[in-house]
Formats: C-alpha cells, structure tokens, sequence
C-alpha cells in the first residue's frame, strides 16, 4: 500500500532578499528571539533526508515544499547537492517539489535545474498596484 508523505523545508530559514508589504513571515520572524537561523547545513540535510529514507518503501510518494524566507538563497548548489541525494535513493520513491519564489536570483541555471527536477515553481510578485493586480 503506498503511503504519501508531506514535508515543508526551510533551507534559508527567514532570510530574505526583499521586504514585499504583503509578507507576514518578515513580520512574525522579527519577533523571534532567534530571527533567522541562516541556510541548512549539508549535515542537516543528510540526516534529514537519511530519516526520510528510512521511513520510506517502494512507490511511496513524497512531497516536499521549499519555504522561507526566499529559498534560492540557499543557493542552487544547495539544492543539487539536495536532489542528488534524492536522485541516488535505490527505492523508486515518486518525489514532488516545490518552491514559491520571489523570482529575483532566478536565472537560465536556476530555470534548467528547475525544469530537470520538474519542480513546480510558483512566483510571489510586489508591484505597483495597478500592474500588480491585472
């Protein structure tokens, strides 16, 4: 029986390289005590992802949404070193990802590793009001 599992990361935690109005992270960020926690270490994401494993069959499905913060500012070898790992499992694991983004670091790299992994990209915009709103 396949089992589907759901995850949320955070690789850059709250960090930002904008300040959109519309942003209530920022807002509850800055009332931590510890505002961000900067990017995740590739330690964090080995064990996380050797937990992950582990509770994992064959044709289990395994969701994983990148949040932040902005998540491009772990950086793109951030996520190939991520999706490596995935890409390496020997279970045949049916992997879903996906990332909201305010689209400013995303170049031809980032869109090519984008489309490769078939991550679903959704782009966050800030505009003057008028544009934005069309």
């Amino acid at each position: 029986m396949r089992k589907y599992y759901s995850i949320m990361i955070k690789p850059a935690s709250s960090l930002c390289n904008l300040r959109c109005k519309y942003c209530f992270y920022a807002n509850v960020s800055d009332l931590r005590e510890v505002k961000s926690y900067g990017i995740m270490s590739d330690e964090i994401v080995e064990k996380m992802l050797a937990k992950i494993y582990d509770e994992l069959s064959d044709n289990d499905q395994l969701d994983i949404a990148f949040q932040g913060g902005e998540p491009t500012l772990a950086s793109l070898s951030w996520f190939e070193h991520f999706m490596a790992i995935i890409d390496n499992w020997d279970k045949k694991i049916i992997v879903n990802y996906a990332l909201p983004t305010n689209g400013i670091l995303i170049d031809d790299d980032w869109a090519k590793f984008f489309c490769d992994h078939k991550v679903l990209v959704g782009l966050s915009l800030d505009m003057i009001k008028d544009i934005h709103d069309k």
